[in-house]
């Protein structure tokens, strides 16, 4: 979200599929698709270590994309109280996902006494 803050045209450019539509730069496609294979084996890895739930990974890779994409997009069009207004909303917001995705296993190890 950082970058998309900072950088917001640039940001745009890769992402928003306005100023470059899909296919007609194959390198900032395949750049594209690379970011979102991290992501998705990042996913995969998590799950099978029993981290996170057996759901299906294309579900579980596009609602944290999705989250990543849409907040970053909210932010830099001003639809979001800005950082110094709300340091801890990106962080708040990708909590609310894992604590619904984590593996049930995982949460009963959470630590309770606090």
């Amino acid at each position: 979200m950082s970058f998309a803050r900072d950088e917001p045209n640039l940001y745009r450019l890769m992402f928003g599929g306005r100023v470059l539509p899909k296919g007609v730069h194959p390198r900032l496609d395949t750049a594209g698709k690379g970011a979102f294979q991290v992501l998705e084996d990042t996913i995969a890895q998590a799950q099978a270590v029993g981290y996170v739930k057996p759901i299906p990974l294309s579900l579980m890779t596009a609602a944290a994309w999705s989250l990543v994409h849409g907040l970053s997009q909210l932010s830099i069009d001003g639809h979001l109280p800005s950082t110094k207004a709300e340091p801890h909303l990106a962080e708040g917001v990708v909590t609310l996902l894992l604590d619904g995705s984590i593996a049930e296993n995982k949460q009963h190890n959470k630590d309770t006494t606090s």
